[in-house]
């Protein structure tokens, strides 16, 4: 699965929330007022990511209605394993230790991650 950039990433999470195919115009509509994009540029980086694989287009009553090919949940869990790969070495204990030492976890944190190994 092919890393997606942060603009890519907004589109995927609109049509995610969305949870039904989405046209241009609709996505437009999202981003005109928040981020000034305009029909190219979201047209754009729907052809890129219709390239990636993430999203599948089909021509719907003379319009593309675009669906996601890959669940929010499944590029979570490949940004994640590349990420403790490229950043760890692999290692869960590296990314813990960076953040317990770093104090970004509290005890409330660690409670919490001790009760889901249990339950593991």
């Amino acid at each position: 699965m092919q890393r997606l950039s942060e603009s890519e990433y907004l589109v995927m999470r609109k049509i995610w929330e969305a949870g039904h195919p989405v046209t241009a115009g609709e996505l437009v509509a999202a981003f005109c007022e928040s981020r000034g994009w305009k029909i190219q540029t979201v047209s754009t980086f729907l052809s890129r990511l219709v390239e990636k694989g993430m999203l599948l287009c089909r021509k719907q009553g003379g319009q593309n209605h675009f669906t996601a090919l890959v669940t929010q949940a499944q590029y979570r869990a490949a940004e994640t394993r590349s990420f403790l790969k490229e950043m760890h070495g692999g290692s869960v204990q590296s990314l813990l230790a960076t953040l317990y030492d770093d104090q970004g976890l509290s005890g409330d944190d660690i409670s919490e991650l001790k009760q889901w190994l249990a339950g593991r």
